[in-house]
């Protein structure tokens, strides 16, 4: 496939990602066609291309008041020590369940984040963070749904998701994804009837 980011931003780009700890571009076979053909059609700099690619404004363009984690998840972390669950509302929690994803989005919110965990190779598996997660639950009957996130959560691998929704069945799973959008091939026949899409 041809290139499509100029190399100059590439490379000032590439030095953010080593030197403010961001994440780099990334971006599925599937999703740059898509970008190629609204190049065709529109130039460089539509809303499939911005979504994926920094722009020059975004790189160099900062505020006063720019912060790192301006979601403010950090202080919604429930249990000392473990980054992957984020509880901001009385009945519901976000489980990081992996930090990886199909492509990287410009306007992540997790980009520091992620990109740290990337770097330490996750200390814990899945199976073990679904322990943890599940042992908190049973302490708190009031949370009712676990909403899967990331990273994109459909990137773990149809095992894994099957063992991950098994283990937490007594819980209202939601699940957040791109992968519609960045590798809708793990949508197949298989997970159609297991996840019930």
């Amino acid at each position: 496939m041809e290139k499509i980011i100029d190399n100059k931003l590439e490379s000032e780009y590439n030095k953010l990602v080593e030197s403010e700890s961001i994440l780099p571009i990334k971006i599925t076979d599937f999703y740059k066609k898509k970008v190629q053909e609204e190049i065709s059609k529109i130039g460089i700099g539509g809303p499939l291309y911005k979504s994926v690619i920094p722009t020059q404004e975004k790189i160099s363009i900062k505020t006063s008041v720019e912060t790192r984690d301006y979601v403010e998840e950090n202080k919604h972390m429930p249990i000392e020590g473990v980054d992957y669950i984020i509880r901001k509302y009385e009945d519901r929690l976000v489980f990081i369940i992996t930090d990886i994803c199909f492509s990287h989005c410009q306007y992540c919110f997790r980009t520091y984040n992620l990109s740290k965990l990337q770097k330490s190779n996750l200390k814990e598996t899945i199976y073990n963070k679904i322990e943890v997660l599940k042992k908190y639950l049973k302490q708190h009957n009031e949370v009712k749904e676990v909403i899967f996130s990331g990273g994109d959560p459909l990137s773990i691998g149809y095992e894994n998701m099957s063992y991950a929704l098994e283990e937490l069945k007594d819980w209202n799973i939601r699940i957040h994804t791109r992968a519609i959008v960045y590798e809708p091939k793990v949508f197949d026949d298989k997970t159609i009837l297991k996840f019930n899409c």
